[in-house]
């Protein structure tokens, strides 16, 4: 019996207009139209966001989060490309209270007051280049001599206070990230597995399903990671023998070559947990840099500060 899921691969079908597959998809449209571009990420997320009448406020906000971090991994994997040893990327947020203003006046808005000027952009404690922050770190931890000192230990005490302070703010934004990153993964995961059920109890085929997880271009492992909790709660839940899907797996080859339409379901959910676990792969790596960089400065204040001042 053919299924209903191998009859709809190649067609349009109608969904939510705005998913949470699809509040990524914005968030990382705007994120390359201004890193190719230079268009603001206001603007961009402004006229992505138009596009869906029913789009509502928090809605805009996963679209802000979404951007604001697909720019700071771009801009953190150039500069590493670049040869740099060390990346604290600079650029103006998205606002989500800006956006939501100009979809409500239907019109950019034609004041930047001090106070928008700023919300928009990174706070203090993050804002420094890639090279300062280089050069802050060799400075920190190099030897000086008392002629070198100009200043008094409570002025060194404050500036490496400062250096722990853009840290921690580096690591609260790659954390509250990953939290949304993760999920994304869990929601499409979930989503992922109910689409594979329906698609089994209808009378269709693993290979079908593994044949969509295969379409994302991911790695073999990727691919494995989609397909494998799949098959578990399909044995658990009793949807179809383990040595039934074996048995279905031999007709692999006979859909290695069908044409997946990538805006089905199933494809939106498959693509989402590969894109959101690459994201939540290079959270994590920045986040034991970020670890580093903390025990060095923390140690580095326990051992000169820790007789004459209390951190």
């Amino acid at each position: 019996m053919q299924t209903k899921l191998s009859n709809s691969l190649s067609s349009e079908g109608k969904y939510a207009s705005v998913t949470p597959e699809m509040l990524e998809m914005m968030g990382k449209q705007a994120a390359n139209i201004f890193i190719e571009k230079g268009i603001s990420l206001n603007e961009s997320i402004s006229k992505l966001a138009a596009a869906h009448d029913d789009i509502n406020q928090e809605q805009i906000m996963r679209v802000c989060e979404f951007a604001n971090t697909a720019v700071y991994l771009a801009k953190h994997d150039m500069a590493k490309t670049a040869g740099e040893s060390s990346s604290y990327p600079e650029f103006d947020l998205a606002d989500p209270n800006r956006v939501t203003q100009e979809l409500a006046d239907g019109t950019k808005s034609t004041v930047t007051t001090k106070v928008d000027a700023d919300y928009s952009k990174l706070p203090t404690k993050m804002k420094t280049s890639s090279a300062s922050a280089e050069a802050a770190f060799e400075d920190l931890f190099t030897a000086k001599t008392a002629e070198d000192l100009d200043h008094t230990k409570d002025t060194a005490l404050t500036e490496i206070m400062s250096a722990k302070d853009q840290l921690v703010g580096l690591r609260d934004h790659l954390s509250s990230s990953g939290e949304q990153f993760d999920m994304v993964f869990k929601e499409a995961s979930a989503e992922f597995y109910e689409l594979s059920k329906r698609h089994m109890m209808d009378g269709g085929t693993l290979p079908d399903i593994v044949k969509i997880a295969q379409a994302t271009g991911g790695s073999e492992d990727e691919v494995g990671a989609v397909i494998a909790p799949v098959i578990k709660l399909l044995v658990q839940e009793k949807v179809v023998t383990a040595s039934a899907m074996k048995i279905q797996m031999k007709s692999l080859v006979k859909v290695a070559h069908r044409t997946i339409n990538p805006e089905h379901p199933m494809m939106k959910a498959a693509g989402a947990i590969v894109e959101s676990s690459r994201e939540i792969e290079k959270i994590a790596f920045g986040l034991d840099g970020v670890e580093l960089g903390l025990k060095q400065v923390n140690a580095f204040i326990k051992e000169k500060f820790s007789a004459g001042a209390s951190v």
